[in-house]
C-alpha cells in the first residue's frame, strides 16, 4: 500500500502557454539493496504498470498531455534490453501517455513509436562526464516536444557533445551533426526505426515514424 501511495503521488503537473502537462516518474533500477526493504521505496516510484493505470487514466482525463519519464534499461548499450521494451510498449498501449523520455544507460539509445507517439529509450549522459573507453558516453540528445492545438507532437532531438562535465550544443554546421544523425537513425532500427530530418537552426532533427 505504501508503494502505491508513493507511485500515485510521484507525478508533477505542469503549466506552459496554456497547456497543462503531467509528467510521470518511474524507475526499473536501484542501486541501494533491496528496494522493498529500503526507506525510499516510501518516496520513489517503482515502474509497475498495475499500479499506474489509474493514474494514468485519471491524468489523460484531467491533463491535455501526459509524459512518462522512465529510469532503467541496461547501461553502455546501443538498444533497450526486452524488459524495458516490453514495459514501455506497454504503458503506451494503455493510450494514456504522449510520449516517453527514457534515461539510465548513459549512452543513447534509438527512438521508436507507438502509431505518432515517440519513446526516446535513452537520451544518453547530460550532467556526467564520459569515458574514453566508451565514446558515447560523450554524446546526447535533448528531446523537444512541440505541441499543436489538436494535441499532436512533433518530435525532435537536439544533439549536444559532452567536454568534461559540459554538454554542449551541436549547431547545424558542425561537422558532428551528420555523425549523430546517422547514430540515431542507425540506433532506431532496433526499435523499429525512425525517419530523421535536416538539422534547423538550432541543430535539431525533426523525428517521425518510419514509413
Amino acid at each position: 500500500e505504501s508503494l502505491k501511495r508513493s507511485l500515485v503521488s510521484t507525478h508533477a503537473i505542469l503549466s506552459a502557454r496554456g497547456y497543462s502537462v503531467a509528467v510521470f516518474a518511474v524507475t526499473h533500477v536501484w542501486n541501494q539493496g533491496t528496494f522493498s526493504e529500503h526507506d525510499g521505496r516510501h518516496h520513489v516510484a517503482w515502474a509497475r504498470l498495475n499500479l499506474l493505470t489509474n493514474a494514468l487514466k485519471q491524468a489523460r482525463k484531467q491533463y491535455d498531455l501526459v509524459l512518462f519519464s522512465y529510469h532503467g534499461g541496461a547501461e553502455y548499450i546501443d538498444a533497450p534490453p526486452e524488459r524495458t521494451r516490453r514495459f514501455l510498449e506497454a504503458v503506451m498501449a494503455t493510450g494514456y501517455v504522449d510520449a516517453v523520455i527514457g534515461h539510465h544507460p548513459h549512452v543513447p539509445q534509438g527512438v521508436g513509436w507507438v502509431g505518432k507517439r515517440p519513446v526516446f529509450y535513452s537520451l544518453g549522459n547530460f550532467v556526467f562526464a564520459g569515458h574514453d573507453w566508451a565514446p558515447r558516453t560523450k554524446v546526447g540528445y535533448l528531446a523537444r516536444l512541440e505541441v499543436d492545438e489538436n494535441r499532436a507532437i512533433v518530435a525532435k532531438a537536439c544533439p549536444y557533445w559532452i567536454e568534461g562535465h559540459l554538454p554542449k550544443p551541436v549547431g547545424p554546421k558542425d561537422p558532428r551533426s551528420g555523425e549523430l544523425r546517422s547514430y540515431l537513425r542507425l540506433i532506431s532500427t532496433s526499435v523499429g526505426g525512425a525517419r530523421i530530418g535536416e538539422p534547423d537552426d538550432r541543430g535539431c532533427w525533426e523525428l517521425t515514424p518510419p514509413k
